[in-house]
């Protein structure tokens, strides 16, 4: 693994030296990968054709100058999956509610992974929420027992249910696959729609699916996948992928998660984990993780905005909201036609915000403020800050016009 990974350029004087010992390398000796080196790894294997074939591109954040893109090979290691992880079978119909398109890898994914198991799929892909009372009464109709989806949709349709008193007494099993904690939506669903289960798998887009569950488990509570290699440092997830048909040999990757190793109350004995959040500021918003930086760094790119700053409100409920709060230049006015121009230009920009804003268009509003929170730090305002209510404003706006 090492050797295969010292022919990306960018990535042979990492592991010099360590390619030319006469004993065998123990992996806690092997610097850990961060994702700024995947990235660039990724691009580089773009360039080489003999690493075009038989993958498929994901971007698990970014922008369309700088995206943050992953490869996995085309069957996304669903066979691996199948043999520890099968909540489906001959008999099941999945709805496939995951967006289909912008890079995202989970819809080809779910389609791929229930047709393996024996399932018959209807890949919908995204549902605004004027229409998923009507999609759920075709999907009843069409005798489906299962919902493929982020969570953050899961928790829509639990809403739209409960609001127009649909009991959903078909749907037998939900199918999640998240970068993060998925509590919030299990609590939800067991409140609501107690006869169906959750069948969950926690997954990095550079490394795949890393580990599963099942409804005999904690919602935060993961069993590793035997190709997957977790260690955790300071809380850090790192893992190194050890399957042979990987599009690349990722060792010790740092994929941004935080987490413990633990064991499960299901009584299953498979190496397991327990996440415990993000690093740094990336934040997990309707289902998607990526940094806070990113939008940081799209506002600031225009002329108009001075400073600016993401504060993400109700972290983990129904309400969860993300505000992108810019102090702008003296003279610009706040007023709709600014802050809404900044809101097009940052969704149009950024490779996975739109997908949960089309979900949630309320969900994402841009902020004028006199002064952001936490200026008088030393270093200046973070990135990031998290909150129960929403900044004070000069203007806010929500809907583009």
């Amino acid at each position: 693994m090492l050797h295969t990974a010292a022919t990306v350029p960018s990535l042979r004087a990492k592991y010099a030296h360590l390619l030319g010992l006469s004993r065998p390398v123990s992996l806690s000796e092997v610097p850990v990968l961060t994702q700024a080196e995947y990235h660039e790894t990724v691009r580089q294997l773009l360039e080489n054709p003999r690493h075009r074939q038989g993958a498929i591109l994901s971007a698990g954040g970014g922008t369309l100058t700088h995206p943050e893109l992953s490869m996995l090979p085309d069957d996304m290691f669903a066979p691996q999956l199948l043999a520890r992880w099968k909540p489906l079978g001959n008999g099941d119909v999945v709805a496939n509610l995951f967006p289909a398109g912008r890079l995202q890898s989970a819809f080809h994914f779910f389609n791929v992974y229930a047709a393996l198991c024996g399932a018959t799929t209807v890949p919908i892909g995204h549902l605004n929420d004027d229409e998923l009372g009507q999609w759920l009464d075709f999907l009843e109709n069409r005798g489906v027992t299962a919902l493929a989806a982020p969570s953050a949709v899961i928790a829509r349709v639990v809403r739209t249910a409960v609001a127009s008193g649909r009991a959903l007494p078909w749907l037998h099993k939900i199918l999640l696959s998240s970068s993060g904690d998925v509590t919030g939506t299990a609590d939800l669903v067991g409140r609501h729609l107690p006869q169906a289960k959750i069948w969950a798998l926690y997954c990095s887009p550079a490394s795949g699916p890393i580990g599963h569950n099942t409804p005999a488990c904690p919602a935060d509570t993961f069993h590793v996948l035997p190709h997957q290699y977790v260690e955790v440092e300071d809380e850090r997830l790192i893992v190194t992928n050890t399957h042979a048909d990987s599009t690349f040999p990722l060792l010790r990757f740092q994929t941004g998660g935080l987490g413990e190793l633990v064991t499960c109350t299901c009584g299953r004995t498979e190496p397991t984990v327990r996440l415990r959040g993000h690093s740094g500021a990336a934040l997990t918003f309707r289902s998607r993780t990526f940094e806070a930086a990113e939008l940081v760094a799209l506002a600031c790119a225009e002329d108009d905005v001075a400073e600016a700053q993401v504060t993400l409100v109700n972290q983990g409920t129904a309400e969860e909201q993300l505000c992108l709060t810019v102090r702008l230049r003296p003279g610009v006015p706040a007023d709709e036609y600014t802050c809404g121009w900044i809101r097009s230009q940052v969704l149009g920009r950024h490779l996975t915000l739109r997908g949960a804003v089309d979900e949630a268009p309320d969900s994402f509003e841009v902020i004028a403020v006199d002064r952001l929170s936490g200026a008088a730090m030393v270093g200046g305002a973070p990135a990031l800050v998290i909150a129960e209510e929403a900044p004070d404003s000069l203007f806010r706006y929500e809907e583009a016009s």
